[in-house]
């Protein structure tokens, strides 16, 4: 209850600015639980920042498309 309660009900978009390292965002363009606008309104709103829109269809795409998921920290990391 406690960690539904936390996802849905808070919203943290204003610390966005406040982020100062640099950030990898993974979204998947067919995501059933998170809107594609959400992976553009993180990247808009944060300075030094990776945005990477994936094939996989998923929510879970470490799960769903690991060598994708892989293949985009590798090249953020490197």
């Amino acid at each position: 209850m406690q960690f539904a309660s936390v996802t849905f009900l808070s919203d943290k978009r204003s610390d966005l600015q406040k982020v100062t390292v640099p950030s990898l965002t993974l979204q998947c363009t067919d995501d059933i639980i998170v809107p594609l606008e959400l992976g553009y309104f993180i990247n808009e709103h944060m300075k030094d920042k990776t945005l990477v829109l994936m094939k996989a269809s998923d929510h879970c795409e470490h799960m769903s498309a690991p060598d994708e998921t892989i293949k985009a920290i590798k090249l953020f990391i490197n």
